[in-house]
């Protein structure tokens, strides 16, 4: 118990660090941040666990949390995943993962389309416009260095909103820390997300979602069956907020889990717009079918399916 105290606070301290030096220099008071779409869970087994998963390692998600996990990825993996709400929006993403000699690369293309809205213009015309379209390519790689998992991402961001266009660039940082304990297994993340050029749309410029993340998980295995759970804090620097992310998944026979999030917003809580995940999948040989489900307040409820291959 003292030993995973001490990872824990090493971890905390760590992500304040990263903290102060990058909040002097880019936070401008509390405002907001465009570019929302980097910012949506990437797949469904992720959105099951509250997306508390800067600190987990060898699955293709980690590109989006903390592209250091990508480390441990040992085989070649193909995802996709769909999202859909009441509303008449779509969003989707494919991921792509490879081990190499010299590193572990990762990709990915995220795609959000609100369809066509109608309106009326100053002329009191009915007319129709796309409300909002993203498009985020991203391109990741990671390697153990001296027994340290690191990774960085390079993003690009594609967004139309009205008809008005703007494009901007990131980069993700990350670096885990891992420990084999007597009954399971710790370890700890930090990540550096987002930080990037605006998104200007006509002559206004918008800030990406600047978000420092930081988490620590625990996974006991026993015969074929597995426990994990997971904490993450991230905090969103033009927002000044902070939340807690609480994951957990237990997986039977290594065949099927079930999985469940809580998310906090340690400034707000009534600003949390999806307080509760839940979720499941199956894996069986190498194909992996995952499902979750947002619980909200506005009864969107939002549904995520992914699928995923490796090969």
């Amino acid at each position: 118990m003292k030993t995973i105290l001490k990872l824990f606070v090493v971890a905390q301290f760590i992500g304040l660090i990263c903290l102060n030096s990058q909040v002097t220099v880019l936070a401008k008071g509390a405002g907001s941040s465009a570019g929302i779409t980097l910012l949506q869970p990437i797949s469904a087994k992720a959105s099951g666990m509250g997306e508390a998963y800067s600190s987990l390692s060898g699955e293709l998600s980690c590109l989006h949390y903390n592209p250091a996990g990508l480390s441990s990825l040992e085989e070649q993996a193909v995802s996709f995943m769909y999202q859909r709400g009441l509303a008449d929006d779509n969003f989707t993403t494919l991921l792509y993962g490879k081990k190499c000699p010299f590193a572990v690369l990762g990709a990915s293309i995220v795609y959000y389309d609100t369809g066509k809205i109608e309106m009326y213009n100053t002329e009191g015309d009915l007319i129709s416009k796309i409300g909002q379209k993203d498009v985020v390519l991203t391109i990741g790689g990671a390697k153990e260095i001296k027994g340290f998992p690191v990774g960085l991402n390079l993003k690009f961001i594609s967004s139309e909103i009205f008809g008005e266009s703007a494009t901007a660039f990131a980069i993700d940082l990350g670096g885990q820390y891992k420990r084999d304990l007597a009954d399971g297994q710790l370890q700890t993340g930090v990540s550096l997300q987002n930080l990037g050029t605006k998104l200007t749309y006509i002559d206004e410029g918008d800030s990406l979602p600047l978000t420092i993340r930081s988490g620590v998980s625990y996974m006991k295995e026993f015969s074929r069956n597995a426990v994990l759970v997971s904490c993450d804090t991230p905090y969103y620097v033009n927002e000044e907020e902070m939340l807690i992310l609480l994951g957990v998944e237990y997986t039977y026979n290594k065949l099927f889990s079930l999985r469940g999030g809580y998310r906090l917003n340690m400034d707000d809580a009534d600003k949390e717009d999806e307080p509760i995940n839940i979720g499941m999948g199956i894996t069986w040989k190498n194909y992996a079918l995952d499902y979750a489900v947002g619980i909200t307040e506005d009864l969107s409820i939002p549904h995520r399916v992914s699928v995923q291959l490796k090969f």
